[in-house]
This record gives structure tokens, C-alpha cells and sequence, in this order.
């Protein structure tokens, strides 16, 4: 069975995309973060994206560093119906270890591919809708 997730990408700095693929992102409503200069969710060329239940999604960006990043860690947060409920990414939290072309720390200006795996539980709703608030927002951010 698949669920229905809309993707919306969100960041505390730049991003762009992999492989030439793109999947449409647009600007969440809790942070005015840069947008990706793109985004490919595996499979998935137009939102809403049907996401398989009990396995991982892809989510492959590019982002430009703004600064010189010394570690980076990446946060889930499902909006359902304007309730923020954090998503644990577990081990796939650790940014660093899944950047593609590089390593951290990564020097300002750049270019950095990243895949993030995100495990789509059974407890994601069948159907996320835009209008209501539906979707997940997937941070970014430096590690503490």
C-alpha cells in the first residue's frame, strides 16, 4: 500500500538537486529558509508524491554552503492538520555521513550532494492534503 506525502524541502541554506531529476518543492510556512535550487524525491517528478509504506524514501538534494560547515544535521517534522510531530530519522539524522560527493566540514561556496533516507512508517497518514497542512518539512541545520 502507498501513502500519499506531499514533500515540501526546507532550509537553512541553499540546495540543489541530483542527477538532473527534480521533483517541485515549494516554501513552508514555518521558516523562510532558502528553497532548494532543486530536489528529487526517488520516483517522484510531480507532488504529491506516493510514498511505498515500511521502506525508505530518497530524497536527494544539492546545496550551495553559504559558510564553512563543520557538521550538519538533518530533522523531519510531519505537519499534520498544523500539528508539527517530530519524524525520527535515527542514524539518517547525521547529515555528514550521507553527502555524496564530499565530506565535512564542507567550505563555504561548495556544492554538496546529499541523500537522505527517510523510512516511511505505517503511521503516516494515507493522505496528506496541502490546503490542511499536510506534508513534511525536512531541516537542515548545523550541528550543536
Amino acid at each position: 500500500m502507498s501513502r500519499l506525502v506531499i514533500i515540501c524541502c526546507l532550509v537553512i541554506f541553499c540546495l540543489k538537486g541530483a542527477l538532473g531529476l527534480s521533483t517541485p518543492v515549494a516554501q513552508c510556512r514555518r521558516n523562510n529558509g532558502s528553497l532548494p535550487l532543486n530536489a528529487y524525491v526517488l520516483g517522484c517528478l510531480e507532488t504529491p508524491c506516493l510514498l511505498p509504506q515500511n521502506q525508505n524514501a530518497v530524497i536527494d538534494v544539492v546545496f550551495k554552503a553559504p559558510y564553512l560547515l563543520y557538521d550538519m544535521k538533518s530533522r523531519a517534522v510531519a505537519d499534520i492538520f498544523n500539528n508539527d510531530i517530530d519524524y525520527n530519522l535515527e542514524e539518517n539524522a547525521v547529515t555528514c555521513n550521507f553527502i555524496t560527493n564530499s565530506y565535512c566540514p564542507i567550505l563555504e561556496g561548495e556544492v554538496v550532494e546529499y541523500s537522505l533516507k527517510m523510512f516511511i512508517s505505517s503511521s503516516i497518514p494515507t493522505v496528506a492534503i496541502s490546503g490542511l497542512g499536510g506534508g513534511c518539512d525536512i531541516w537542515y541545520f548545523i550541528g550543536e
